[in-house]
């Protein structure tokens, strides 16, 4: 990126605390947005009258590294709740000893995340399907963070998912927290002119998770693989879900 640019401005704004003075939003036509007008066919179909039970997840953020009786005020520039979490005030003795069952100030444990399903399994057995909005990384400092940790996360994340849900289709999408590193993205096009995609790593890694889980079918998962982790799918009770991903955002 030029200095001169906007972007550059933004992330050192972002980035060196203060620096650099946040660059103006861009003013954008939206009326340039849309070519063509709405069709006049295009109207709402009529109500069916029928109503179908879903279950939403999201924001799950499990902490892998999650210790209980560990520091949960620490005042460490890293995570608390960890076994190497302090608060300078009681370096010896945690002033607020980390929960079973989580802590307000961190991310959720695996205890925590397997007693929501627990309450929820008379729902779970009544529901037509699922969907997970995203984010299921802990939030981690960069410096503790790797591509084979984030994996690891998603991974155990996902089998959860399956286990407790049995049988009920999940249709997921990814938050900002499901990229490493987060809040990043790029569009398949990238690598196809001759750049490194440093995150097609991550479209075929989700894809084939959903499609192994039998959450959609190969031609969903090809779609999502060249479409930066986006799908539409049908269900069987009509409903389209259009996924996106909100690193776009």
């Amino acid at each position: 990126m030029s200095v001169s640019t906007d972007d550059m401005q933004l992330l050192c704004a972002q980035q060196l605390g203060g620096f650099c003075p946040v660059p103006k939003a861009v003013s954008i036509d939206e009326s340039k947005w849309f070519a063509k007008p709405k069709p006049s066919n295009a109207v709402a179909p009529p109500n069916s009258g029928k109503k179908i039970q879903v279950i939403h997840i999201s924001d799950t953020h499990w902490d892998a590294r999650y210790k209980v009786g560990a520091e949960g005020n620490c005042t460490d520039y890293s995570m608390c709740c960890r076994s190497d979490s302090v608060n300078s005030a009681s370096p010896n003795t945690p002033l607020r000893p980390a929960a079973r069952f989580g802590d307000y100030g961190c991310d959720v444990p695996g205890e925590l995340m397997l007693s929501m399903f627990n309450y929820m399994q008379p729902i779970v057995k009544n529901a037509s399907f699922a969907i997970f909005t995203g984010d299921i990384a802990s939030h981690d400092k960069a410096w503790q963070l790797s591509r084979d940790y984030q994996k690891y996360e998603e991974y155990n994340t996902l089998l959860t998912f399956k286990a407790q849900l049995g049988g009920i289709p999940l249709f997921p999408t990814l938050g900002n927290h499901d990229s490493f590193p987060s809040d990043q993205n790029t569009p398949y096009w990238w690598a196809q002119n001759g750049a490194v995609d440093e995150f097609q790593w991550e479209y075929d890694f989700y894809t084939q998770l959903w499609a192994e889980n039998g959450w959609i079918d190969q031609i969903t998962e090809t779609q999502a693989q060249t479409h930066y982790a986006c799908y539409s799918y049908k269900t069987p009770q009509g409903v389209r879900i259009i996924s996106l991903n909100t690193d776009f955002w």
